[in-house]
């Protein structure tokens, strides 16, 4: 079993449209924690994959409706300053910061699909899973 971890919206997006390494994703979501706005984010992405005929519209309301349940949700506000701030150090989103910024605070390594914000979290101390 893997234990707790921070997951970014790429790792959830992999895993609820399954794209490749979605399996590997999976085992992460299950046992993760992320932030309110990723589940936002991860709506955004299948709104995309909907349009470009990559998800089915038919299988939509299931994985939404699965969204709140698969992952622990964090608060996002208390990383808010802190975040924008490493965000100006790192030259990253905020969006990105503020996963690296939960990480960094709750002492857990980073899981994430995105090569950039692996490296920067890399750059910033942390422990990093970067899937494929």
């Amino acid at each position: 079993m893997i234990g707790t971890q921070v997951i970014d919206s790429s790792v959830i997006v992999k895993y609820v449209s399954h794209e490749p390494g979605w399996e590997e994703a999976g085992e992460y979501v299950l046992s993760g924690r992320t932030l309110g706005f990723a589940l936002i984010e991860t709506g955004n992405a299948l709104w995309k994959k909907v349009l470009k005929d990559d998800v089915a519209l038919e299988d939509l309301r299931p994985i939404v409706d699965s969204l709140r349940t698969m992952v622990l949700i964090e608060d996002e506000m208390p990383l808010l300053y802190d975040a924008i701030f490493l965000g100006i150090k790192l030259k990253l989103t905020v969006y990105d910061s503020m996963f690296i910024q939960l990480a960094m605070m709750r002492k857990e390594t980073l899981v994430t699909a995105d090569r950039v914000q692996a490296k920067a979290a890399v750059g910033a101390g942390l422990q990093v899973v970067e899937l494929k």
